[in-house]
């Protein structure tokens, strides 16, 4: 066997360590990584807009008017909204003469769930108090906000009630609407159900 070719063999058989060497680190870096993370995926159900899809029309995708949920909470221009939010919180708790703890309560029981929800939660969402006080204040306002839809009368709300009020709503209410159908502006839908659940007098636990 000639010398060129003990060459070429030794080339070889380096060259098939430093792949096994490769395959070897591979395996290390990587041996925890969930690639598929397939768990997480069937918990998600409200998701982040892709980046593509956003060059083409990013304002079709943002609210204008109003937050709901936490990927646009806390924008400059959303909110004036924050102030009708909280009195739809309160009409929602005078109306179904429930003490807010046990609402509170109901939620804190799935608000892992809740989070999980949500594709690319933030860090500072992780916060469960601050989460939590966002889950019940966005939820009681939807509630609010259908049940304007479909009794069509404003309740208890002052009759100039800019948002609730005759006039208010029939100038913002499809606005509203079309604010909570936009992809990155939901609520998930067991908030509303732990709300009416515990406003119809079930416990957290049939809740």
């Amino acid at each position: 066997m000639g010398f060129l070719t003990l060459s070429i063999l030794k080339g070889s058989k380096d060259q098939l360590a430093e792949r096994r060497d490769w395959v070897v680190q591979f395996q290390e870096r990587h041996q925890s990584v969930d690639l598929w993370n397939e768990n997480l995926w069937n918990k998600q159900c409200i998701y982040r807009v892709p980046s593509f899809m956003r060059i083409r029309n990013n304002v079709a995708y943002d609210p204008h008017f109003v937050s709901l949920g936490p990927y646009h909470h806390g924008e400059a221009r959303l909110m004036p909204m924050e102030e009708h939010k909280v009195r739809a919180v309160l009409h929602f708790l005078k109306n179904s003469d429930k003490p807010m703890t046990d609402y509170v309560n109901a939620l804190m029981e799935v608000v892992e769930e809740l989070m999980d929800s949500y594709d690319q939660l933030e860090i500072e969402w992780r916060d469960r108090d601050k989460f939590l006080e966002l889950m019940f204040h966005d939820g009681c306002f939807l509630l609010e906000i259908m049940r304007k839809f479909v009794h069509n009368d404003h309740g208890d709300y002052a009759d100039n009630d800019p948002i609730f009020g005759p006039y208010g709503f029939h100038k913002f209410g499809d606005v509203i609407f079309e604010e909570t159908l936009k992809i990155e502006n939901q609520v998930p839908l067991l908030v509303l159900n732990k709300l009416v659940a515990i406003e119809n007098g079930m416990t957290r636990n049939q809740a």
